[in-house]
């Protein structure tokens, strides 16, 4: 199985935090985007209880990312963001989700999945989505890629963020 470091969380968090202020061009890696001060990152993660756990420490979490799914096993589709429009105080976002299967065919879908509806963290601190999509493969299922699409609204703001991760089943 494939994995590495999502180490952008870390060592990048400032950065990410100001790619739209300091004159560069808005983020835009497919995973990793921005739109007007909203700034949003698709992590996927077959670890979703140390996610959640570890992001409640002082310190910064380091998230193991997949990028492979291992059959009957959960694989975790969280959203990090910063910067989403303020309504007295409150911040409103939602996340749409649509996992397809290798052939193109819609696996599964999530509908207005909290992303935040609370407090507005403070400009440039990096905040873990309240919701998430669970997938896990069963048996039966086809290997091959799989693409997560994560449609970010930040009702506040009325914009909206589109995002794609894959994954990779295998037989």
């Amino acid at each position: 199985m494939k994995r590495f470091l999502l180490l952008f969380l870390i060592v990048s968090a400032p950065v990410f935090g100001q790619s739209n202020r300091d004159g560069r061009s808005p983020v835009d890696d497919g995973w990793r985007k921005s739109s007007g001060n909203l700034e949003v990152t698709l992590v996927l993660t077959d670890e979703p209880q140390k996610v959640m756990a570890d992001w409640k420490k002082p310190e910064p979490p380091v998230i193991k990312d997949t990028s492979v799914a291992t059959r009957g096993k959960p694989i975790v589709a969280f959203i990090i963001f910063t910067g989403c429009a303020e309504v007295q105080g409150r911040c409103k976002a939602e996340v749409d989700y649509v996992v397809l299967k290798p052939d193109g065919s819609t696996y599964a879908t999530e509908s207005s999945v909290s992303l935040w509806k609370y407090q507005a963290p403070p400009t440039g601190k990096l905040q873990l989505s309240e919701g998430y999509l669970g997938v896990i493969i069963e048996p039966q299922d086809p290997a091959g890629t799989y693409q997560v699409q994560a449609t970010v609204r930040d009702l506040n703001a009325n914009l909206d963020v589109v995002m794609y991760r894959s994954f990779v089943v295998e037989r």
